[in-house]
């Protein structure tokens, strides 16, 4: 039985990098136990684009009457788009979408090295999503906290150790800053470069965390 799952939020995640695509993401409830996200559509519409989530479960399947949530990263097509501003619909959540030029190249504004501290992110949980593009995309969904109101998201670095693909990601903040000494909570979601990887089981670790991975 073909059905559309309820949708209880979307958020536009900008690109990280020049090139990737801006990601939905879809937050909602599937109706039981027995039901999964079939596939996702996506149109074109006057507004911007339009997103529709199908789910299918087994019919006289005997399923946990219970709501099941969901978290989902959609690749969005944004390929022929001109420039400005537009909404993305899913299910009558809408969320905005802007698209402007690439900015020209400007002098980093970011502390130099001597002036940062550099220290490893605190992370409390990770969430692993892969995408339904080609070739495929995998985000790793990371949430902790910030030591302070200064602390900000640094580099992230990756490597592959036979089938542990491992992420060090980083935090960054002025050395000498006045900040605000209260735990700051954080959501990120952080690409894995899967390009040059054989398909097949792996293990991703980020910063101690670890879930498995399968590349199909």
């Amino acid at each position: 039985m073909i059905g559309k799952a309820y949708v209880r939020s979307a958020q536009i995640l900008s690109p990280r990098q020049e090139g990737e695509a801006f990601v939905l993401r879809i937050e909602g409830d599937l109706a039981d136990g027995c039901t999964q996200i079939d596939h996702i559509v996506q149109e074109r519409t006057a507004y911007g684009l339009s997103v529709t989530v199908l789910t299918a479960r087994p019919l006289g399947a005997l399923c946990t009457q219970a709501l099941v949530p969901f978290v989902r990263d959609v690749q969005l097509d944004t390929s022929g788009m001109t420039d400005g501003d537009y909404l993305v619909n899913v299910h009558g959540v809408q969320a905005a979408l802007t698209l402007s030029p690439p900015e020209e190249d400007e002098p980093s504004r970011l502390p130099m090295a001597a002036d940062a501290l550099e220290r490893a992110a605190a992370l409390d949980s990770m969430d692993v999503m892969t995408l339904e593009s080609y070739p495929v995309q995998v985000r790793v969904l990371i949430r902790g906290y910030y030591p302070d109101g200064c602390t900000r998201l640094g580099k992230v670095r990756q490597s592959v150790e036979g089938e542990r693909i491992l992420l060090q990601v980083f935090t960054t903040r002025p050395r000498d800053a006045m900040c605000t000494q209260a735990l700051v909570p954080f959501e990120e979601s952080i690409p894995v470069d899967v390009r040059d990887l054989t398909p097949g089981s792996y293990v991703l670790e980020v910063n101690g965390l670890t879930q498995p991975l399968d590349i199909p």
